[in-house]
C-alpha cells in the first residue's frame, strides 16, 4: 500500500506534465507510471551502466538528493527522433540538438514530479537545471549515488502511435526515504478511517 501511494503521487506528477509535452509535440502524449520499486544503490549501478544516458536533476530545499530519468540509446534517439520531428531510424548518434530535447523532457517531468512529492510531502523540493552524466566506468556511478536509496519509476510514454519507456529514479538519504514512506503510512491511517 505504501508504493500505491507512492505510485500515485508520481501519476499526478507525471500527470501534470502532459498539457506541456503535448504543446511541445503538438500532438496528444499519454503518459504513465505503472510500477516502481525501492532500489539500493548496487542495484542502481548493475541496472544503468555507463551504456545508459542519464539525464540528472539535483534536489535541493528541505532535502538533498538526485532525480534522474534514464534511457537505453535505442530509447534516446526514439524520443529525440519523435520531439524534433525526424522520420523514426534516421538519427544515429546524439548530438546537441538530441541533447537539448531529452534535457527539456527530463526538465518538464521531473520538475512537476518534484512538484507533487513536495505537495504530498509538505517538504521544499526544488529541481536544479538538468544534466546529462557521462560516466567512465561504474565505480564513478557508485560515486555519484553515494549512500543514497532510490524510488524506481517505470514510465511508458505513446506519442504519435509509437510507444517509449524510459526510467525515472529519485535517490535520497536514507533517512529522508523513511521520512517519505513514514508520511505515506500516515496517509494510509487517514485514508482508513476515512473509509
Amino acid at each position: 500500500m505504501q508504493k500505491d501511494i507512492l505510485l500515485e503521487i508520481g501519476n499526478i506528477g507525471v500527470g501534470n506534465s502532459i498539457n506541456s509535452l503535448s504543446k511541445i509535440m503538438n500532438e496528444l502524449v499519454d503518459l504513465r507510471l505503472p510500477d516502481l520499486k525501492i532500489i539500493e544503490k548496487d542495484e542502481f549501478v548493475n541496472n544503468y551502466g555507463i551504456s545508459s544516458i542519464i539525464i540528472n536533476s539535483k534536489i535541493i530545499g528541505d532535502l538533498s538528493g538526485n532525480l534522474s530519468f534514464i534511457f537505453s540509446k535505442e530509447e534516446a534517439l526514439k524520443f529525440i527522433e519523435i520531439m524534433t520531428m525526424v522520420p523514426i531510424g534516421s538519427i544515429k548518434e546524439i548530438n546537441s540538438m538530441g541533447q537539448s530535447a531529452l534535457i527539456e523532457l527530463t526538465n518538464i517531468i521531473c520538475g512537476s514530479y518534484l512538484s507533487a512529492m513536495s505537495d504530498f510531502s509538505q517538504l521544499e523540493l526544488l529541481p536544479k537545471p538538468p544534466e546529462i552524466m557521462k560516466f567512465t566506468d561504474n565505480s564513478r556511478i557508485s560515486e555519484f549515488i553515494g549512500d543514497n536509496k532510490g524510488i524506481e519509476l517505470n514510465t511508458e510514454f505513446k506519442i504519435f502511435n509509437e510507444s517509449l519507456s524510459s526510467k525515472m529514479v529519485l535517490m535520497i538519504n536514507e533517512k529522508y526515504m523513511n521520512m517519505i514512506i513514514e508520511i505515506a503510512n500516515e496517509k494510509l491511517i487517514e485514508y482508513s478511517f476515512k473509509k
